[in-house]
């Protein structure tokens, strides 16, 4: 039988970590939420208590079922997602040490990142850029070998930590011609002259966490920095000149490292906001009796309840898929005894993980979100943000439905106030022009959409699968949310270069899914052996975009059919 039950060390590290959460957290999360200041005071407490730092850290990722860092993530987020972040975000250059560095560089550089119990430190870990994103084969960062050192120029964006951090693991292109495969991972010590903060943004949430640009200027760093070490470097750029196929690459196994621990800070999250939802509905009356006593809120808060339970169950199978035993080839037997490769199996676990418990936290974190808004008058939140939130969404509703039955040019800025039932004023309180109205619906709209097609191809047991099933997703996405696939493959041509550009980059990340699934299968599949990988994925994309074309001026079409022929076409 299998057991859910937690041990006694686990459940001492949750209760003790709760307990930091409920008194050093709680308390000053509001005031560190509005000033958006660093909490060096609470990470400083955290150190003290050994909350941060090596010791700690080995004593999580001992535990050999892998529950006990999302326990510990869980707990922190509880308390305010974004001092947990401050608190968990040196975590990440840490994952990127530990998963490529060299025994040497872990010793080093692990400590380094915590520094000590008087003077805490922190860890950034910089990919993001203007251009690369999840994207990271479209990355510009170079680092370039001189006189004995790597010199590295380049932009990172929406960094936790960044600039501030005392290390920072940058990401770089060292032979931006071998795409992904041509890049490695740099730590940047403190002090290091060429690297510095550019803008810190203003987020709308967790924003006790330091989130910036960090800009590299000729920044010079000692040729041994490069994690995994100068001989690994050379072997793995060789292996990718021959085209010998490769695991992903450091940074996205850093990410997947990380993913549970997403997981586990979304469940953090919804079982705040639940118990928010849940307090303000004993608490408030109205027609002489508490909210809770209505059924229609009961239910909402049992399934609320029911689906943080499910994802706490989740989580921790999918971190100890990570840790999970494999045969001396690197491989895992599934249920049907079938090896599939470790990478793959733990990357759509991870994958799954974080999506389902992002998902559930949205559920939970919308009741939250009403009971906020009803509790506005009484302090909880600011009640004109939360009015303006509220408009910003009704306006965006009523200009998707109006570009998508009417066309762009045949909507005018009066129609869309009109469905929405406001003023014109509102309107410009809220977007400058009816374009940037158009460039943030598509933008919003298509970014989903192309996320849930993305996540739907994460599900494939090998690359024609996954192919398959992406290609699928994209155009049966299309036809339910007809709305949205006309405003992103018809309304937006040609209208104007900056909405082009969200059009490309959306269907800019299908073709590098695609892309991505060629390259794996150029060593071992005949069918794409001499197929340009780029090439490849910008016709699947015309294909698609063809179909649903098609599929939008006559509606009668099967789209099932529709997706089954081009299927058979690029993904036999």
């Amino acid at each position: 039988m299998v057991s859910f039950e937690l041990t006694d060390e686990q459940r001492e590290i949750r209760d003790w970590v709760h307990s930091f959460a409920e008194k050093e957290i709680r308390p000053v999360a509001h005031q560190y939420d509005e000033s958006e200041e660093f909490p060096w005071p609470v990470v400083k407490k955290a150190a003290e208590v050994g909350l941060y730092g090596v010791e700690f850290l080995q004593q999580t990722y001992a535990d050999t079922t892998g529950i006990m860092p999302a326990l510990v993530a869980e707990e922190l987020t509880w308390g305010c997602a974004g001092i947990a972040l401050a608190i968990q975000g040196t975590g990440l250059p840490i994952a990127a040490i530990f998963s490529q560095g060299t025994p040497e560089q872990i010793a080093t550089w692990i400590p380094a990142c915590f520094g000590t119990v008087e003077k805490p430190a922190l860890g950034a870990f910089a990919v993001t850029e203007p251009e690369a994103g999840s994207d990271v084969s479209s990355m510009k960062t170079r680092a370039v070998r001189s006189n004995g050192n790597w010199v590295i120029n380049g932009q990172k964006i929406f960094i936790t930590n960044g600039g501030i951090a005392d290390v920072h693991v940058v990401v770089a292109s060292v032979e931006p011609e071998l795409g992904l495969r041509g890049q490695a991972s740099f730590v940047v010590p403190p002090g290091t002259k060429g690297l510095r903060q550019g803008k810190k943004e203003k987020k709308m949430g967790i924003r006790a966490s330091h989130t910036a640009e960090v800009l590299l200027e000729d920044c010079t760093i000692p040729l041994e920095n490069i994690l995994g070490g100068m001989e690994k470097l050379e072997a793995r750029l060789a292996r990718a000149r021959e085209g010998t196929h490769q695991r992903s690459s450091g940074a996205l196994r850093t990410f997947e490292l990380s993913r549970p621990i997403v997981g586990a800070q979304a469940l953090g999250i919804a079982r705040a906001a639940f118990e928010f939802a849940l307090h303000y509905a004993k608490e408030r009356k109205q027609f002489g009796r508490a909210l809770i006593e209505n059924e229609g809120i009961a239910f909402m808060l049992a399934d609320m309840a029911t689906e943080i339970e499910a994802t706490r169950a989740l989580i921790p199978s999918r971190r100890s898929r990570s840790v999970a035993a494999t045969d001396t080839s690197g491989t895992s037997r599934s249920r049907s005894g079938t090896a599939t490769p470790r990478s793959t199996r733990c990357s759509r676990a991870r994958a799954r993980s974080s999506g389902s418990s992002s998902r559930r936290r949205s559920r939970a974190t919308s009741v939250g979100r009403s009971a906020a808004a009803r509790t506005a008058s009484a302090g909880a939140v600011d009640p004109r943000e939360a009015r303006r939130l509220q408009r910003r969404a009704r306006l965006t509703q009523a200009a998707l439905a109006m570009f998508a039955a009417r066309g762009y040019h045949e909507t005018s800025v009066d129609d869309i106030v009109a469905r929405a039932r406001m003023s014109k004023s509102a309107f410009y309180e809220q977007f400058d022009s009816k374009e940037q109205c158009f460039r943030e619906v598509l933008a919003k709209e298509g970014g989903e959409l192309i996320h849930a097609v993305i996540g739907a191809a994460a599900g494939g047991h090998d690359h024609r699968d996954r192919m398959r099933r992406g290609i699928r997703a994209f155009v049966v996405a299309c036809y339910k949310r007809s709305a949205v696939a006309r405003m992103m493959l018809v309304e937006s041509v040609g209208l104007s270069a900056s909405v082009e550009e969200v059009r490309h980059q959306l269907e800019g990340r299908f073709a590098h899914m695609v892309a991505e699934e060629v390259r794996s299968a150029l060593v071992d599949d005949d069918f794409y052996a001499n197929q340009d990988p780029v090439v490849f994925g910008r016709s699947v994309v015309g294909a698609v975009n063809d179909a649903v074309s098609y599929f939008l001026t006559h509606p009668g079409a099967d789209a099932e059919s529709l997706a089954d022929s081009l299927c058979r076409i690029f993904a036999p």
